[in-house]
This record gives structure tokens, sequence and C-alpha cells, in this order.
């Protein structure tokens, strides 16, 4: 199959998530708002990165828009194509994230809960339990072409 190097390449837009932890090892989620998606479900903090904008940068603007809070450490745990919607994937870097400050919803979100792994509210994106899971055991791997 040809292809016409005068198209440009469709690319999925990227987004970032931050796994928030307490020192009881309970997860920050919020309450997303009317004008998202999946309206009154929990989710990570995060959103899309800016065109232009290091993902980093979007990362530590999207956990301060949406929870108040100033990232003092971050690590990469995975970065993965959400094709949960095949019509709009996304491009999503999922970070462990250690923050100061004091919580206080806004933006897209309307409230925000610490949570026990083992007792997580209604999800409004499944992919967020992975994300969670990954970053308690530390990161993922995937497997390479032809991969195992």
């Amino acid at each position: 199959m040809s292809h016409d190097h005068h198209d440009a390449p469709r690319n999925p837009p990227l987004a970032v998530v931050a796994v928030v932890t307490d020192a009881r090892g309970r997860i920050l989620m919020g309450r997303r708002g009317p004008e998202v998606a999946a309206p009154g479900r929990w989710s990570l903090p995060g959103g899309f990165v800016s065109f232009g904008e290091d993902p980093a940068d979007a990362l530590s603007r999207e956990v301060a828009e949406e929870t108040g809070l100033t990232i003092s450490a971050a690590r990469l745990l995975d970065a993965s194509l959400n094709g949960a919607d095949p019509a709009k994937p996304v491009v999503v870097l999922t970070y462990a994230v250690e923050v100061v400050g004091t919580a206080a919803p806004d933006d897209d979100l309307t409230e925000l809960g610490w949570f026990d792994l083992d007792a997580l509210p209604p999800l409004a994106f499944e992919l967020d339990r992975e994300r969670i899971a990954q970053s308690v055991s530390g990161g993922t791997s995937h497997p390479g072409p032809g991969g195992s």
C-alpha cells in the first residue's frame, strides 16, 4: 500500500495522569464535573498536553489546576495508548507523583478523595485501575516487537 508523503500524520493527542499517594498508601482521585466525560465518576488527576508544552509542565499544570497541589517529585511509570474509544485514541503518560500543599478540587473536578487500592470509587476510566497498580508495583514493561 503506498503512502502519500504529503498527508499529515493522524497522531493521537497526548495526555498526562498523576498517581498521587499519601503516607498511608491511599490514592488521590477526583470526582469529575458535569462538563467533562464521565461526569460524577472518579479519575486520577490529569489532562491533555497543550501543543508545544513539555509533558512534565503539563503534569504540574493539570495537578495544580485540578487539586491545588504542587508537584515536588514525579517519575514516569508508563506510556501507553488508551484505545478504549477507537475513534478517539489517546497516548497517556502515567507518573507517580509526590505533592505538597493542601488539596482542594477545582477545574474539571468537583470533589477530591483518598482511596485505598481495594476500595476505589466508580471510575471514569477503567484503565486508571491499571495505572494505580503500576504505581504500587513501581512501573511496567511492555513486550517489544514480536514480544513475549
